[in-house]
């Protein structure tokens, strides 16, 4: 059963959004999306379409899946009547106005009258819920940023006791 939510949340230098959730009899499916705009895959692709995949270095590749504006290390925790449900699973998916999309992802597109010009990460979250199903006081979602790698400079050590500075980047 779908239950309209209709909600925002501020989070790793975008606006996700909480359109839905299904209550289902194994569990709550939660439906999220963070919409991009065309300039900024526009000037992701202006930096990165030139570079051949063969010629990045490793912290080259890692900064490119930084920049991508349709990437984002997010996790979701669900939060039922104060007991936090486990989650199962959570797929992704993306729609990008500048390169090919799935038809599936068109039908999201359609369901939750979304402008195809813009871009969007899709998430939804699988979580269970165990036992018989006590009716729904509360619901919490909270979205949280997981930590990624941050490219830096590399570095080698020509000998043993040799000292390093290492700043704590931004």
């Amino acid at each position: 059963r779908e239950q309209a939510v209709n909600k925002t949340v501020a989070l790793a230098g975008g606006t996700w959004y909480v359109p839905a959730v299904y209550l289902c009899e194994d569990g709550i499916v939660v439906d999220t999306f963070l919409e991009v705009s065309l300039q900024q895959l526009d000037d992701f692709r202006s930096k990165w379409s030139d570079l051949s995949e063969e010629l990045l270095s490793m912290a080259e590749k890692l900064q490119r899946q930084l920049d991508d504006p349709l990437t984002a290390a997010v996790t979701g925790i669900l939060t039922v009547n104060d007991k936090p449900l486990r989650c199962k699973r959570s797929f992704s998916t993306i729609w990008n106005p500048l390169c090919d999309n799935a038809a599936q992802v068109r039908r999201i597109l359609n369901h939750y009258k979304l402008d195809p010009d813009c871009g969007y990460l899709f998430r939804r979250y699988c979580f269970l819920r165990k036992g018989k199903h006590p009716q729904i006081r509360s619901m919490q979602l909270t979205l949280e940023g997981v930590p990624v790698m941050v490219p830096e400079e590399s570095f080698t050590a020509q000998e043993a006791g040799m000292r390093f500075q290492f700043n704590h980047p931004s």
